[in-house]
């Protein structure tokens, strides 16, 4: 038996507004509620200083296991999140071997800590 109720499935992706970065990028105020997918190995996505951004996702788009994505804090900030020891100036990962089309990383806004994480999806790992 198959069973699909339109009212409580909804559609993960809407109500994002969605770009491709296939370079390393800097995220500004611009990017609030943007998905960002990334689709180039090696590809590192830098934060500003805490504040001002309320919440945007970080989304790795390339084939399985071909392409890492780091999001790096400003130097004075950490990112804090689930089974995540939060460090200044330390990255979070989702690492090449076990990266999957599709895994993100929603990025909100903080506190004088810096970022926090919201929700995540895949292998995620901070920088060592």
């Amino acid at each position: 038996i198959v069973e699909f109720d339109a009212e409580r499935m909804t559609d993960p992706y809407i109500g994002w507004v969605h770009e491709t970065k296939s370079a390393n990028y800097t995220v500004d105020a611009e990017d609030g509620g943007k998905w960002l997918w990334v689709d180039t190995d090696t590809v590192v996505i830098t934060l500003p200083a805490v504040g001002g951004i309320s919440r945007f996702r970080v989304g790795n788009a390339a084939s399985y296991g071909t392409s890492g994505v780091a999001v790096s804090p400003n130097a004075a900030d950490m990112i804090e999140g689930p089974d995540i020891t939060a460090a200044d100036n330390k990255d979070i990962i989702n690492t090449k071997a076990t990266a999957a089309r599709g895994d993100f990383i929603e990025i909100l806004d903080g506190d004088a800590n810096g970022w926090s994480i919201g929700n995540k999806v895949g292998v995620w790992a901070r920088e060592a």
